[in-house]
Order: structure tokens, then C-alpha cells, then sequence
């Protein structure tokens, strides 16, 4: 066998020319998380180079995907640039790390691809299911590289889409009642009055934070009095130690982590300099959100520059989105937002900007938690009395339920020249048939002559000794007797003796038939273990070579 890869590559190059099939648009199964695909890209073991498919690979996998029934989103219609690839829960990706073909008399007869496939869950920002998937395409010879790169991109995927595993992760659960994993802890909350917004701005937006990061920038905001801020899970996510925090009023603050829920997408701080500052704070508004209700973001969109912004909109709504309620918005909000508090016309906050859908095709569509999901789900208490002394001293373990990442098992390789191998196992296969065999002959001989009385041999062996020299014997005086010149005294001696040889045979056969009865024979079912089913060789639909019954 040997390996072809820079004639499998050139397949897999030619191959981006043919895969031209326009998507469709079709209702996806309720019980599938949306997913879609970002790219695929090459990089075989034992080679430095990198590449990435072309951008007709997506639009192809997208496809198979749906045409499996999974709920895959992105490049619905080329035609009018419909791609719906934002609402997607999941992002799968590919990388191409195993490409190997067989040839025969400098002809490629087979080749074999291996695709390292990740599973990203976008609200954790973490991979969640990892595996290896494997497929063959034969008589590569006879079709265009296209049809066989095809068949090997679809054979891995398919085998992927099979999985249990990963059809578990993208399956949509039932929503959960809490996902708080932190012990309830009091809070003083805000003593504010309320005031009438926007009019009030002066005097609210000092309560707004915009926090700096080595790259990149979010936004935050007060919630009591005691320097206990809410802002944006993601805003904060990977950071260590203290975070610089500049508000609306020029005052600086240096913040620190408490507690972090990356699934709800928020995250508690706290100022740890100025030491025991005073600081002004938002009141939070924990009724039900009515939609058509006026809402002010607040926030640093696209640039520190812009920090403090104030957009207006309206709650377009109260989504529950994979068992999360999230408040629906058209306010206009933007990279930098995030963390920013969402207020109404009474100056309470009454979410906690977390995402917007980015598309061409749509506007106006962000996403806020509202104040009171964010409050449960970093078990938090509003309390006239105080500040539990848990959030004000050092720095907790931030608790947030992290997704487990599932690396599933990889596929066998399958054959690139399955008559060959199917032959070859065979031959290997009746090989340990016969030495299977032969070794339960010995251990079985083994086993009867440890039971086996010392005379049983004597008589078997000096039976056949006896028999063969009566042979021998009957033999001699026959031949030794010749009517004509044999006087009767000759005769009558060779009678005797060819009698008695006679005699000889038959005690002698007579005794080797009787060991056979006297000898002890193993229990019944003892020779079971030697007695093997036959094997047959034969192959999967996966090009994989199949043995049937026991060694």
C-alpha cells in the first residue's frame, strides 16, 4: 500500500469548483438547537501548511445538515444573501487532518479522509463535543475528483451526524428551573428616588461604569451604594486580579470579580479602591417587563470615546430563548455596550444589555437580561438592612456551571483496499483457527493422561506389540512352509507355530480394543471450549473488514 497525499489534495482542491447547490430554506425540527457551520480548514499530520476550503464547503455541509434533519441555520438562499447563520446556539467547524490514498500500478484505486470536528457552544464561548470521523471513497480512478471529494467530505459528516453524542448536545433540553449554583446572599439595595428619565440624565448616568480591559472595552453600572456593580458575564470573561473602571463623572475605580454566571451572561463586581468609597447606584426595577414600554441603553458603543451613550427604544418583547428569559429591544446598541444597564422612564434599571443580532438583513434586535433573572442567578437578595459580609470581603471561587466538553470516541480507519485485507484476515483467521485447535488437543490429551491408570497404556501399546509380532509370525511360517519338500514333522512344527501367531494377533488386538473401553474419558461438555465457531470475513459500509465467530 502506499500513500498519495498531493494527488488526494489535488481531489480536494478541484473539488471546491463543483460544490455549487443553491440551500434551502426549510422548518426545522423543534427539538434541534440551531447550529451552523464556519469553515473547514486542512491541515494534514506531518505537513506545515494550513489552508481553509472554499466558502462552497459551508454552503454544501449546511445543506446535509438539514437534509438529516438537524435545525442547521446560515446560507438559507444565495440568491438574496439569506443567511440566518446569527441564531445559531452552536458552531461547528472542521479541521481536515488525515488524507491518505492507495495506489495500484500508479493508478489511485481508494482514498480515505479524517476530520477532527469541534462542537462551540456560543453562550459559553467553550467547545463542547469534540470528535474524530473517518470515510472512504473507492475506484477513485474511474470518477471525477469532485464526486470523490464529496463522498469523503459527506461520509465524515455523516458518520459525525450519527453520533449519540453529538446529536445529545445539540438536542434541546427542557429549560431549567435554576441554573444559581451560589449560596443567597443580602444585598443593600439602592435607595434612590425615583427619578424622570431621560430629563434626569445629569444626575443618573453618574452611576454608569465603562470598564477597561487589556482588549477591549465593556460598560457596567452601580446597584447599591457600597460599590457592588452588575455588568456583562462576557465583559469580564478570562480576566485576573483588578479591573480599571472609569465613571460618567471622571471618578475612577478599581473592581474586582465576585461572582460570575456565563450561562445568564452576568457577573457581579465589587470596588476594592477607593476602600469603602460611597458610590452612586441605579435602582432596580424587578417587575414583570411590559412590551412597548420606553427603554434608554446606556453604554460605549464601538469606542471609549462614545462612552455614556444614551440610546432610546422600546421592549419589543420578553423572549424565552433555550429556558432564559431575555427582554427584546430596538434600542440601538454595539460592541461596547455590553455590561450597560437597560433603564426605563422612572431612571431604574431594568436590564442588563447582553447581545445584539448582527446581519445585514436585520436591525434593531438586542438583547438584555432582565435585572431580576440576573439577581437570581447569582443568588443575589435585595435587603433594607445590609450587605452580607460575603460580598464585601475576599474575592470568592467564581461558581458558574462550565460546560463539559465531550471527546468522543474517534472512528476506525477503514480499508483503502478491502478484497486484499478481507483476504489477508482471512488467512490470519483460519491461522489462529488451527492453533486454537491444536492447543485444545494438547490440553485435552494433557487432561486425560492425568486421569488415566499406568496399565491403560501397557495394554493399548503391548497389545499393538504383541498383535504386530503375531503378524510378523504368521507371516514367516507361511511363507516358510513348502508343501513338496516339508516332512510331516516340519509341517506339524510350523502349524504350531503359526497357530500360536495367530493367537498372538488376536490377544494382541483384543487388548488395544479393551484399553479403549477401560480408558476415562473427559465430562461431558468439557471439549466444548475446543470447539469453535467458523469465521467469516466480510466488510461494513464503512469500508471496515468485519470478522464473524470466535478464535
Amino acid at each position: 500500500m502506499k500513500n498519495f497525499r498531493a494527488e488526494a489534495a489535488v481531489v480536494f482542491v478541484l473539488c471546491g469548483l463543483a460544490l455549487s447547490n443553491t440551500a434551502r430554506a426549510e422548518d426545522k425540527p423543534t427539538g434541534w438547537r440551531p447550529v451552523t457551520f464556519s469553515k473547514l480548514v486542512f491541515r494534514l499530520s506531518g505537513s506545515d501548511e494550513i489552508g481553509i476550503a472554499s466558502g462552497e464547503y459551508r454552503v454544501f455541509i449546511l445543506e446535509e445538515l438539514r437534509a438529516r434533519g438537524l435545525n442547521a441555520v446560515g446560507a438559507e438562499n444565495l440568491v438574496f444573501e439569506k443567511d440566518d447563520s446569527h441564531r445559531a446556539e452552536f458552531v461547528l467547524g472542521g479541521t481536515v487532518t488525515e488524507l491518505e490514498c492507495h495506489s495500484a500500478r500508479g493508478v489511485v484505486q481508494a482514498c480515505r479522509v479524517g476530520i477532527d470536528w469541534q462542537l462551540l457552544e456560543r453562550r459559553l464561548d467553550e467547545v463542547v463535543y469534540q470528535v474524530t470521523t473517518r470515510a472512504p471513497a473507492y475506484n477513485v480512478h474511474k470518477r471525477k475528483p469532485a464526486a470523490v471529494a464529496n463522498e469523503l467530505i459527506l461520509g465524515a459528516l455523516r458518520s459525525l451526524i450519527q453520533k449519540q453524542k453529538f446529536r445529545s448536545a445539540i438536542w434541546r433540553r427542557p429549560a431549567r428551573v435554576s441554573d444559581n449554583l451560589f449560596q443567597a446572599a443580602k444585598f443593600a439595595r439602592c435607595q434612590e428616588s425615583e427619578r424622570p428619565f431621560p430629563q434626569s440624565a445629569p444626575a443618573v448616568l453618574p452611576a454608569t461604569l465603562m470598564v477597561e480591559l487589556e482588549q477591549g472595552f465593556g460598560s457596567a453600572f452601580f446597584i447599591n451604594p457600597e460599590g457592588l456593580v452588575l455588568t456583562a458575564a462576557h465583559v469580564v470573561a478570562g480576566t485576573e486580579g483588578k479591573l480599571a473602571m472609569n465613571a460618567e463623572d471622571g471618578r475612577k475605580y478599581s473592581a474586582q470579580v465576585v461572582r460570575v454566571n456565563k450561562e445568564a451572561d452576568v457577573a457581579l463586581l465589587r470596588v476594592v479602591e477607593p476602600s469603602g468609597a460611597k458610590t452612586p447606584c441605579l435602582v432596580l426595577d424587578l417587575r414583570p417587563k411590559q412590551s412597548g414600554s420606553e427603554v434608554y441603553a446606556v453604554g460605549a458603543p464601538a469606542s471609549k470615546q462614545l462612552a455614556f451613550s444614551l440610546t432610546k427604544g422600546i421592549v419589543s418583547g420578553v423572549r424565552d430563548i433555550e429556558g432564559q428569559a431575555l427582554i427584546q429591544t430596538d434600542a440601538s446598541v454595539s460592541p461596547g455596550n455590553s455590561g450597560g444597564p437597560l433603564l426605563d422612564t422612572a431612571s431604574r434599571a431594568v436590564g442588563v444589555v447582553s447581545w445584539k443580532v448582527a446581519s445585514t438583513l436585520v436591525e434593531g434586535v438586542a438583547f438584555a437580561v432582565p435585572v431580576e433573572t440576573a439577581l437570581e442567578k447569582l443568588g443575589l437578595v435585595p435587603d433594607d438592612t445590609g450587605t452580607d459580609a460575603s460580598l464585601l470581603s475576599a474575592r470568592q471561587e467564581v461558581a458558574h456551571r462550565r460546560a463539559k466538553s465531550v471527546r468522543d470516541t474517534p472512528d476506525p480507519l477503514p480499508s483503502l483496499d478491502p478484497a486484499a485485507d478481507a483476504e489477508r484476515h482471512r488467512l490470519e483467521a483460519e491461522r489462529a483457527q488451527e492453533a486454537k485447535q491444536q492447543r485444545e488437543q494438547a490440553r485435552r490429551d494433557a487432561a486425560l493422561a492425568k486421569i488415566t491408570p499406568g496399565y491403560i497404556p501397557a495394554m493399548r501399546w503391548g497389545g499393538v506389540a504383541v498383535a504386530a509380532a503375531g503378524a510378523i509370525g504368521a507371516a514367516t511360517t507361511q511363507i516358510a512352509f513348502d508343501p513338496e519338500k516339508a516332512t510331516r514333522r516340519e509341517y506339524e512344527r510350523l502349524r504350531l507355530l503359526n497357530d500360536i501367531s495367530w493367537i498372538a494377533v488376536g490377544l494382541g488386538g483384543a487388548s488395544f480394543a479393551v484399553s479403549y473401553v477401560l480408558a476415562p474419558s473427559l465430562p461431558e461438555g468439557a471439549d466444548a471450549a475446543a470447539q469453535a465457531a467458523p469465521l467469516r470475513v466480510g466488510l461494513s459500509a464503512g469500508g471496515q473488514v468485519r470478522l464473524e465467530g470466535h478464535f
